[in-house]
C-alpha cells in the first residue's frame, strides 16, 4: 500500500520553513523493501514538490536513493531559493534495504555545506554533495509536508516499507543527541 501523511503548511514563516542559516534535523525508523529492479528515491520527508513529478519547489526532503535492488544511500535535496539549482547529498554508507527496521537521522545546517551528517543506525556517515553546492539558501512556500512520499505520490517517490517515529527539528541535532 503506498499510504502516507500530508501535512498542510501553517503558512509563511511557520515551523515547516526553514531559511539560510536555520539547523534542520530529520529522524525517523525506517524498513525498507525493495521489490523492483526500477531504481528509486523513496522519501521519508518531504516539503514541497507535492503538486507534480515534474515540480522544482523542493523546499527539503529527506529519502533513500536505490543504488541496487539491496542498497541505498540517504540523501537530503532541497531547491535553492532563486528556484535555479538543485543542492543533493548523498551519504557514503549505505542501508541494506528488505533487512529490518534501521534508524535514520541527518543533521544539516542550511547554507554550511560542511555541517551536513547522517547516522545510519547510530554510526555517522559523511557524504558529498554530487549536485549543487550545500552552501545555498534553501527555497521556502507553503506547500505541503509529506511523509512516505512526494512528487505527487508517484511510484518512485512512496516510501515502500514502514516508518515510524518520524522527526523534523529546527535545528541540527548534535551527535550525542542522535546517537
Amino acid at each position: 500500500v503506498n499510504d502516507y501523511v500530508r501535512v498542510s503548511d501553517p503558512g509563511t514563516g511557520s515551523i515547516l520553513d526553514f531559511g539560510n542559516g536555520s539547523g534542520i534535523t530529520i529522524t525517523a525508523w525506517a524498513n525498507t523493501k525493495s521489490t523492483s529492479t526500477v531504481l528509486r528515491f523513496p522519501y521519508i520527508v518531504s516539503k514541497g514538490r507535492t503538486g507534480s513529478d515534474t515540480a522544482t519547489n523542493q523546499n527539503y526532503g529527506l529519502r533513500l536513493n536505490e543504488l541496487t535492488a539491496d542498497t541505498a544511500d540517504v540523501n537530503f535535496i532541497y531547491r535553492n531559493s532563486a528556484d535555479t539549482a538543485w543542492n543533493r547529498w548523498a551519504s557514503t554508507i549505505t542501508i541494506r534495504q528488505n533487512s529490518g527496521w534501521h534508524h535514520v537521522a541527518f543533521a544539516y545546517t542550511f547554507g554550511t555545506a560542511a555541517s551536513a551528517i547522517a547516522y545510519i543506525d547510530g554510526v555517522s556517515s559523511s557524504g558529498t554533495w554530487n549536485l549543487g553546492t550545500g552552501n545555498d539558501a534553501p527555497f521556502q512556500d507553503n506547500d505541503a509536508h509529506w511523509i512516505g512520499s512526494s512528487l505527487a505520490n508517484t511510484y518512485l517517490s512512496n516510501f515502500l516499507g514502514g516508518l515510524d517515529d518520524v522527526r523534523v527539528y529546527n535545528r541540527a541535532l548534535s551527535a550525542d543527541e542522535i546517537k
